[in-house]
């Protein structure tokens, strides 16, 4: 099966616009995802159809500046709707309240028996390997979040004096203690920041695929004073 899926880099229709041939699609492969889809599961990354584990450690290019987040809505244990929004155009996700589902009692049960929310905020992160192979990274965890958005920060300070540099990472594994003492340590996503390098690389990946990213991000004005260098990320 093809590993690359296309996808819109500036939003989604609004809802209730959606082509229902469109909703079908995303029901079997979300259309955020280019290349094969990354995921983090209990300490291991795991990538493609078949869940090859990927090496801790493995370094890649994260297209930082492609970053999508917002909302999937979740039925059967696949995604059926996305409410996206490019990070880099300033828009929002919508509020959780205008999405709609907001009886609990027509929730699908969580493996617990608990009412679980079917929109999740989720967020895409493209990332280019080593060897050129597009991958996305693909989290509604806290933990997966969480990487994001430390690494999110350290781009938007690097960027106010090298705005055409992505960042390269690590891809580690960090744990923190669960409030339940039976529970322990819950393993989280850890993106080790190795360097930066241009972004030329990742540009060609993506207009192999047809992907030509039309927003450019801003950048906000440095507020920090004439004190502060080079930032040393």
């Amino acid at each position: 099966m093809n590993e690359i899926s296309k996808r819109e880099p500036t939003g989604v229709a609004a809802y209730g616009e959606r082509d229902p041939f469109e909703v079908y699609a995303d029901s079997i492969r979300p259309g955020y995802i280019v290349g094969k889809l990354l995921k983090f599961s209990k300490g291991d990354y795991l990538l493609g159809e078949s869940a090859g584990p990927v090496d801790l450690g493995t370094v890649v290019t994260a297209a930082i500046d492609q970053l999508l987040t917002g909302w999937t809505r979740w039925e059967h244990a696949k995604p059926a709707e996305h409410r996206m929004v490019l990070v880099a155009s300033g828009e929002v996700p919508p509020l959780r309240g205008v999405l709609g589902h907001l009886d609990r009692a027509d929730w699908e049960v969580d493996k617990d028996g608990k009412p679980r929310d079917p929109w999740q905020y989720s967020a895409y992160l493209p990332l280019l390997s080593t060897a050129g192979e597009l991958w996305t990274f693909s989290t509604s965890s806290r933990g997966g979040h969480g990487a994001i958005g430390r690494l999110s920060r350290a781009y938007a300070h690097h960027r106010r004096q090298k705005p055409k540099e992505l960042p390269l990472i690590g891809l580690k594994c960090d744990s923190y203690p669960h409030s339940d003492r039976q529970i322990g340590r819950i393993k989280v996503p850890l993106f080790e920041l190795a360097g930066w390098e241009a972004a030329d690389r990742v540009a060609a990946a993506l207009a192999e695929i047809g992907l030509t990213p039309d927003v450019e991000p801003p950048i906000a004005k440095d507020r920090s004073g004439d004190m502060d260098d080079d930032i040393p990320f």
